[in-house]
Order: C-alpha cells, then sequence, then structure tokens
C-alpha cells in the first residue's frame, strides 16, 4: 500500500536535485543514514523539527516551504514561483538571506534581475 501523498516528501527531492546532490551526500550533511532520506522522499517518515531546520539551512529555504505550507504573504511564494528561472542563481541566495525582505523589494530585486538577463541575452 503506498502511503499517502505528503507535501514534503516530493519538495526534498526536488530541493535536494536542484542542488546536485545524492541522497548520500545530504544524508552525509545531515549526519543520517541515506535510507533516511529515501523515507522522507517516499512519503513514509517526516523529518523532525532539528533535521527540518538543517534541511532549510542546506536548502537556504524555509521550513514552512519544505512542509509546503503556504506563508502569511502569498505574493512573495507566487513572485517567486513566477521568476523560477533563478531558482539556483545568485538572485534567489541574495533573496533568501536577507531575511527581512520584504515581497515588495523580493519583486524589484527579480525585476532587475530579470531586465539583467535579457541585456546579457542581447549581447550574445
Amino acid at each position: 500500500m503506498k502511503p499517502p501523498e505528503k507535501p514534503y516528501a516530493e519538495r526534498i527531492k526536488k530541493l535536494r536535485k536542484s542542488f546536485n546532490m545524492t541522497q548520500r551526500q545530504l544524508a552525509d550533511r545531515l549526519r543520517v543514514d541515506n535510507t533516511t532520506i529515501s523515507k522522507w522522499e517516499s512519503g513514509i517518515y517526516e523529518p523532525n523539527s532539528d533535521l527540518l531546520n538543517s534541511l532549510a539551512e542546506i536548502f537556504e529555504t524555509t521550513v514552512d516551504d519544505i512542509l509546503g505550507r503556504k506563508t502569511s504573504s502569498g505574493s512573495a511564494a507566487s513572485e517567486e514561483k513566477e521568476y523560477s528561472f533563478y531558482e539556483n542563481g545568485d538572485v534567489q541566495f541574495i533573496a533568501r538571506s536577507r531575511k527581512d525582505m520584504t515581497p515588495e523589494d523580493f519583486k524589484h530585486l527579480m525585476e532587475l534581475a530579470k531586465k539583467a538577463k535579457e541585456m546579457w541575452a542581447d549581447e550574445d
């Protein structure tokens, strides 16, 4: 019998792959067995709060994001989704490193990054 879908399961797998990490590499960073990662990604087990915090730090995101919870400001989440082509780029790093960044600041940063990308594309 397949366990019920858990939002965190697919999210952990997606984040791990976007950081080009194997289950073993992630397990080593968290000091857990690699079968633990497999069980999280299958939705069999859920990481405890300490490990969720560690995952959020490794993946430069929030625990709420990993668990698939909506943030209090839905606009920030939709802006990040809209500009997902920067998922592994410097812009996302800057945005995530600024804990006090407002949704408006994030939108402005993403607009600037989009313009820069377009300018560089024109030079090719």
